[in-house]
Protein backbone atom coordinates (compact mmCIF):
# COMPACT_ATOMS: atom_id res chain seq x y z
CA UNK A 1 0.00 0.00 0.00
CA UNK A 2 1.40 3.59 -1.01
CA UNK A 3 2.31 5.75 2.27
CA UNK A 4 1.47 8.67 0.05
CA UNK A 5 -1.03 10.84 2.08
CA UNK A 6 -4.33 11.50 0.92
CA UNK A 7 -4.92 14.84 -1.07
CA UNK A 8 -8.19 17.28 -0.31
CA UNK A 9 -9.85 18.21 -4.10
CA UNK A 10 -12.48 20.44 -2.55
CA UNK A 11 -15.09 20.60 0.11
CA UNK A 12 -18.36 22.38 -0.47
CA UNK A 13 -21.23 23.44 2.55
CA UNK A 14 -24.70 23.27 0.91
CA UNK A 15 -27.47 25.24 2.18
CA UNK A 16 -29.22 23.37 4.66
CA UNK A 17 -27.84 20.26 3.51
CA UNK A 18 -24.46 18.23 3.92
CA UNK A 19 -20.55 18.83 3.70
CA UNK A 20 -19.02 17.35 0.84
CA UNK A 21 -15.01 16.17 0.73
CA UNK A 22 -13.99 15.03 -2.09
CA UNK A 23 -10.54 13.18 -1.53
CA UNK A 24 -8.17 11.73 -3.87
CA UNK A 25 -4.94 8.74 -3.40
CA UNK A 26 -3.95 7.48 -6.41
CA UNK A 27 -5.54 5.77 -8.41
CA UNK A 28 -8.60 6.25 -6.00
CA UNK A 29 -10.95 9.05 -5.22
CA UNK A 30 -13.58 9.27 -3.14
CA UNK A 31 -15.83 12.06 -1.46
CA UNK A 32 -17.06 11.62 2.32
CA UNK A 33 -20.91 12.92 2.95
CA UNK A 34 -21.21 14.80 6.33
CA UNK A 35 -25.28 14.76 6.77
CA UNK A 36 -26.75 18.27 7.71
CA UNK A 37 -27.56 16.66 11.31
CA UNK A 38 -23.98 16.79 12.26
CA UNK A 39 -23.17 20.08 9.68
CA UNK A 40 -26.03 21.67 12.52
CA UNK A 41 -24.58 20.16 15.26
CA UNK A 42 -20.88 21.31 14.70
CA UNK A 43 -22.70 24.60 14.09
CA UNK A 44 -24.45 24.66 17.66
CA UNK A 45 -21.11 23.52 19.22
CA UNK A 46 -18.68 26.18 17.74
CA UNK A 47 -21.54 28.78 18.41
CA UNK A 48 -21.39 28.37 22.41
CA UNK A 49 -17.54 28.40 21.93
CA UNK A 50 -17.70 31.99 19.43
CA UNK A 51 -19.76 33.29 22.13
CA UNK A 52 -16.45 32.62 24.99
CA UNK A 53 -14.10 33.04 22.88
CA UNK A 54 -13.13 30.16 22.48
CA UNK A 55 -13.42 29.48 18.43
CA UNK A 56 -9.99 28.03 18.16
CA UNK A 57 -8.90 25.36 15.28
CA UNK A 58 -8.04 23.42 17.87
CA UNK A 59 -11.75 23.00 19.18
CA UNK A 60 -12.95 23.46 15.51
CA UNK A 61 -11.24 20.16 15.43
CA UNK A 62 -12.88 18.63 18.16
CA UNK A 63 -16.49 20.09 17.40
CA UNK A 64 -15.95 18.37 14.61
CA UNK A 65 -14.53 15.10 16.11
CA UNK A 66 -17.78 15.14 18.53
CA UNK A 67 -20.49 16.58 16.21
CA UNK A 68 -19.76 13.45 13.99
CA UNK A 69 -18.25 10.89 15.66
CA UNK A 70 -14.76 10.55 14.09
CA UNK A 71 -12.07 11.43 11.17
CA UNK A 72 -9.24 11.28 9.62
CA UNK A 73 -6.83 14.79 9.07
CA UNK A 74 -8.07 15.33 5.45
CA UNK A 75 -11.42 14.95 5.96
CA UNK A 76 -11.11 17.13 9.24
CA UNK A 77 -9.46 19.30 7.22
CA UNK A 78 -12.12 19.71 3.86
CA UNK A 79 -14.85 20.15 6.80
CA UNK A 80 -13.19 22.95 8.55
CA UNK A 81 -12.52 24.71 5.20
CA UNK A 82 -16.25 24.21 4.51
CA UNK A 83 -17.67 25.86 7.32
CA UNK A 84 -15.63 28.76 8.89
CA UNK A 85 -11.93 28.22 8.59
CA UNK A 86 -10.86 28.63 4.62
CA UNK A 87 -6.95 28.73 5.74
CA UNK A 88 -7.22 25.32 7.32
CA UNK A 89 -4.56 22.67 6.09
CA UNK A 90 -3.62 19.16 6.80
CA UNK A 91 0.04 20.83 8.18
CA UNK A 92 -2.52 22.78 10.98
CA UNK A 93 -4.65 20.13 11.76
CA UNK A 94 -1.72 17.42 12.23
CA UNK A 95 -0.26 18.93 14.97
CA UNK A 96 -3.40 18.78 16.97
CA UNK A 97 -4.47 16.18 16.24
CA UNK A 98 -1.10 14.84 17.89
CA UNK A 99 -1.74 16.51 20.90
CA UNK A 100 -5.23 15.84 21.38
CA UNK A 101 -3.74 12.27 21.29
CA UNK A 102 -0.74 12.88 23.78
CA UNK A 103 -3.10 14.51 26.16
CA UNK A 104 -6.04 11.24 25.74
CA UNK A 105 -8.55 12.75 24.57
CA UNK A 106 -8.55 11.60 20.92
CA UNK A 107 -8.09 7.80 19.95
CA UNK A 108 -7.89 5.62 17.11
CA UNK A 109 -11.60 4.25 16.69
CA UNK A 110 -13.82 3.34 14.23
CA UNK A 111 -16.75 6.00 12.92
CA UNK A 112 -20.13 5.97 10.44
CA UNK A 113 -18.90 7.45 6.65
CA UNK A 114 -21.33 8.43 3.49
CA UNK A 115 -18.26 7.62 0.93
CA UNK A 116 -18.71 7.86 -2.52
CA UNK A 117 -16.58 5.97 -4.52
CA UNK A 118 -15.44 7.34 -8.29
CA UNK A 119 -14.42 4.82 -10.93
CA UNK A 120 -12.93 5.49 -13.79
CA UNK A 121 -15.25 5.53 -17.13
CA UNK A 122 -18.38 5.56 -15.01
CA UNK A 123 -20.36 8.67 -14.68
CA UNK A 124 -21.74 8.31 -11.00
CA UNK A 125 -19.85 7.16 -8.19
CA UNK A 126 -21.53 4.44 -5.72
CA UNK A 127 -22.24 5.76 -2.76
CA UNK A 128 -22.28 3.47 0.85
CA UNK A 129 -22.66 4.19 4.19
CA UNK A 130 -19.10 2.36 6.00
CA UNK A 131 -17.83 2.08 9.60
CA UNK A 132 -14.22 2.44 9.21
CA UNK A 133 -11.10 2.98 11.18
CA UNK A 134 -9.27 4.54 8.06
CA UNK A 135 -10.65 6.59 5.08
CA UNK A 136 -7.62 5.84 1.86
CA UNK A 137 -5.15 4.78 4.26
CA UNK A 138 -5.03 7.59 7.11
CA UNK A 139 -6.53 6.41 10.57
CA UNK A 140 -9.64 7.78 11.74
CA UNK A 141 -9.44 9.89 15.19
CA UNK A 142 -12.49 10.03 17.70
CA UNK A 143 -13.38 11.21 21.26
CA UNK A 144 -13.73 7.54 23.48
CA UNK A 145 -17.72 7.28 22.35
CA UNK A 146 -19.39 7.13 26.15
CA UNK A 147 -17.51 10.85 26.52
CA UNK A 148 -18.79 11.89 22.99
CA UNK A 149 -22.93 10.89 23.78
CA UNK A 150 -22.55 12.46 27.45
CA UNK A 151 -21.42 16.02 26.40
CA UNK A 152 -24.12 15.39 23.37
CA UNK A 153 -26.89 14.56 26.59
CA UNK A 154 -25.50 17.43 28.74
CA UNK A 155 -26.00 20.04 26.15
CA UNK A 156 -29.86 19.02 26.18
CA UNK A 157 -30.07 20.45 29.38
CA UNK A 158 -27.13 22.56 29.50
CA UNK A 159 -27.47 24.34 26.44
CA UNK A 160 -24.28 26.73 26.96
CA UNK A 161 -22.03 24.13 28.13
CA UNK A 162 -18.13 24.94 27.54
CA UNK A 163 -17.42 21.07 26.23
CA UNK A 164 -13.90 22.23 25.07
CA UNK A 165 -12.72 22.14 28.75
CA UNK A 166 -10.32 19.51 29.90
CA UNK A 167 -12.63 18.10 33.06
CA UNK A 168 -15.64 17.71 30.48
CA UNK A 169 -13.38 15.87 27.36
CA UNK A 170 -11.69 13.38 29.89
CA UNK A 171 -13.94 13.04 33.24
CA UNK A 172 -12.83 10.81 36.13
CA UNK A 173 -16.19 9.98 36.81
CA UNK A 174 -16.68 8.00 33.13
CA UNK A 175 -14.26 5.74 33.65
CA UNK A 176 -15.93 2.38 34.63
CA UNK A 177 -13.97 -0.65 35.34
CA UNK A 178 -14.51 -3.02 32.14
CA UNK A 179 -16.64 -6.29 32.15
CA UNK A 180 -16.08 -9.20 30.28
CA UNK A 181 -17.50 -12.67 29.35
CA UNK A 182 -16.67 -15.51 27.66
CA UNK A 183 -18.05 -17.12 24.31
CA UNK A 184 -17.23 -19.60 21.67
CA UNK A 185 -15.90 -18.49 18.25
CA UNK A 186 -18.25 -20.54 15.41
CA UNK A 187 -16.04 -18.87 12.46
CA UNK A 188 -12.75 -17.55 12.34
CA UNK A 189 -11.93 -14.05 13.82
CA UNK A 190 -8.78 -11.97 12.66
CA UNK A 191 -6.96 -10.45 15.08
CA UNK A 192 -9.25 -7.09 16.77
CA UNK A 193 -8.52 -4.26 18.92
CA UNK A 194 -11.25 -3.16 21.66
CA UNK A 195 -12.71 -0.01 22.04
CA UNK A 196 -13.31 -0.90 25.63
CA UNK A 197 -10.15 -1.62 26.93
CA UNK A 198 -8.01 -0.60 23.97
CA UNK A 199 -6.00 -4.49 23.68
CA UNK A 200 -5.74 -6.75 21.06
CA UNK A 201 -7.63 -9.94 20.65
CA UNK A 202 -7.13 -12.74 18.59
CA UNK A 203 -6.71 -13.84 16.13
CA UNK A 204 -9.84 -16.78 16.98
CA UNK A 205 -10.75 -20.28 14.71
CA UNK A 206 -13.20 -21.92 15.38
CA UNK A 207 -14.20 -23.61 18.54
CA UNK A 208 -11.76 -21.29 20.56
CA UNK A 209 -13.05 -19.94 23.42
CA UNK A 210 -12.07 -16.14 25.05
CA UNK A 211 -12.98 -13.97 27.42
CA UNK A 212 -13.96 -10.21 25.79
CA UNK A 213 -15.21 -6.90 26.81
CA UNK A 214 -18.46 -7.08 27.03
CA UNK A 215 -19.61 -5.01 23.72
CA UNK A 216 -17.10 -7.12 21.88
CA UNK A 217 -18.91 -10.22 22.54
CA UNK A 218 -22.39 -9.04 21.91
CA UNK A 219 -20.84 -7.84 18.56
CA UNK A 220 -19.18 -10.85 18.00
CA UNK A 221 -21.90 -13.09 19.09
CA UNK A 222 -25.04 -10.77 17.41
CA UNK A 223 -23.42 -11.27 13.84
CA UNK A 224 -23.21 -14.98 14.51
CA UNK A 225 -19.11 -15.12 14.34
CA UNK A 226 -19.28 -16.35 18.48
CA UNK A 227 -21.88 -18.15 20.73
CA UNK A 228 -22.10 -17.27 24.45
CA UNK A 229 -20.39 -20.40 26.18
CA UNK A 230 -23.00 -20.03 29.05
CA UNK A 231 -25.97 -18.64 27.13
CA UNK A 232 -28.28 -18.64 30.64
CA UNK A 233 -26.17 -16.88 32.74
CA UNK A 234 -28.25 -13.81 34.11
CA UNK A 235 -24.84 -11.49 33.34
CA UNK A 236 -25.43 -12.78 29.41
CA UNK A 237 -29.37 -12.40 29.91
CA UNK A 238 -28.67 -8.99 30.70
CA UNK A 239 -26.45 -8.06 28.14
CA UNK A 240 -28.93 -9.59 25.64
CA UNK A 241 -31.91 -6.92 26.71
CA UNK A 242 -29.49 -3.79 27.03
CA UNK A 243 -28.59 -4.35 23.85
CA UNK A 244 -31.31 -5.55 21.73
CA UNK A 245 -32.51 -2.65 19.93
CA UNK A 246 -30.07 -0.44 19.50
CA UNK A 247 -28.62 -0.49 16.32
CA UNK A 248 -25.67 -3.12 14.68
CA UNK A 249 -23.94 0.22 13.64
CA UNK A 250 -23.39 1.70 16.93
CA UNK A 251 -22.59 -1.32 18.84
CA UNK A 252 -19.66 -1.90 16.29
CA UNK A 253 -18.41 1.68 17.11
CA UNK A 254 -18.41 0.80 20.92
CA UNK A 255 -17.27 -2.53 20.53
CA UNK A 256 -13.86 -2.45 18.16
CA UNK A 257 -11.15 0.13 16.62
CA UNK A 258 -10.38 -2.14 13.71
CA UNK A 259 -12.31 -3.16 10.64
CA UNK A 260 -12.50 -6.94 9.38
Amino acid sequence: MSREAPTLVLSTRFYLGPVLIKIRKEPEQISVEIPWVEVNLYDKLMQIARASNQASLTNAVLAFLIAHGGGTKTVITGFLKATGFPDASPDAVEPILSKLRREKIICRRSAVFIVTRYYPNRVFGETTKVVTSQILGEPVYGTPEAIRMQILERLKIEPQLAWWQTDILKPKSIIKPVEYEWVKFIKPVPKIRSEEDFKNYGPYKENDIAKLPVVLSYYLVRKGFAVWLNPNKESVREIEDLFLFRPIEKIKRQAMLTEF
